[in-house]
């Protein structure tokens, strides 16, 4: 879960592109809040390695929801939604990869038992990996690893990365730590199709009943879902996905305060304002100050 350059970040399908061919993974040193207090629910097709350095906040996978605190390991499987939140301060690592990574040239029978129900839904990873894990230390040993021959980011390391991925995978399992409970990530469309259309269309005027009608379903089933699924409420979500969007801007610095909020779908600058105070803990003001003092 990414924390940095916020307005480049910002689709909750990412298409950025953290993988190919050639370099299947990507490796992020995260930092919240140095640009911003979370980062919102969204999902990608590839797995997820977030290792917690410091402090503390919030982690969420789908309706699962925890307390991060230093030394625990998230990982996240295909296309599941996550977030972040932090009231405070949490450094980490994290190291997205393709799940080619983990496949034979052959379909054996440790890739069909193992490791595509992870790829497809049918299992999951529980969270987080921590000291309560009987394993942990080796998990923890095989992470850095993982970690620092992502950062090296050579193709000679790239053999030994492969191989200490697979081992981690084995070291989940044995540990018990893989579950069989996981729902698949089609179970969730229509969520998805909801957090894509308000990431492409947040500076428009839209209403819960008007989500409710793209989800296909009545509007206190859709409230209830996106709850379970993103830790809030469908209208919350959007003003917190508006405000980042409006820090991008001030980052920048090229536009007036007004300007920036009314481009991304505020009506009322008073309300507005509170917003901003509320979520960022700052005033506008005081936040394109941050970014435009040299």
């Amino acid at each position: 879960m990414k924390g940095k350059n916020m307005e480049s970040k910002t689709r909750s399908h990412e298409n950025r592109q953290h993988s190919s061919v050639l370099v299947p993974y990507s490796y992020y040193k995260c930092d919240i809040p140095e640009y911003f207090p979370y980062v919102p629910s969204h999902w990608h097709k590839e797995f997820e390695i977030n290792y917690i350095l410091s402090g503390a906040g919030e982690f969420r996978c789908g309706e699962r929801a925890v307390q991060a605190k230093e030394g625990d390991i998230f990982i996240i499987c295909p296309n599941e939604i996550h977030s972040i939140d932090s009231s405070g301060h949490v450094r980490y690592d994290t190291l997205v990869f393709s799940s080619d990574m983990l496949l034979s040239v052959t379909e054996d029978r440790g890739s069909a038992e193992v490791i595509t129900p992870l790829i497809t839904g049918g299992r999951r990873i529980d969270f987080p990996i921590d000291s309560a894990n009987a394993r942990y230390k080796e998990i923890k040993t095989t992470t850095e690893e993982i970690i620092k021959l992502a950062k090296l980011n050579c193709a000679v390391t790239d053999i030994l990365l492969h191989s200490e991925l697979l081992r981690l995978i084995w070291l989940l399992t044995e540990s018990g730590a893989v579950s069989e409970s996981g729902q698949a990530a089609s179970d969730d469309p229509e969520i998805r199709t909801v957090i894509e259309y308000m990431t492409d269309n947040y500076c428009e005027n839209i209403t819960v009943k008007m989500l409710a009608e793209k989800a296909f379903l009545s509007k206190s089933y859709f409230m209830l879902r996106f709850r379970e699924k993103t830790g809030m409420g469908a209208i919350e979500y959007l003003n917190r996905l508006r405000i980042r969007k409006v820090c991008g801007y001030l980052q920048a610095g090229e536009t007036s305060i007004s300007s920036a909020a009314f481009s991304c779908g505020f009506r009322n600058l008073s309300n507005f304002n509170r917003l901003f105070r509320r979520i960022v803990g700052t005033s506008p003001a005081e936040y394109r100050a941050r970014f435009n003092s040299t």
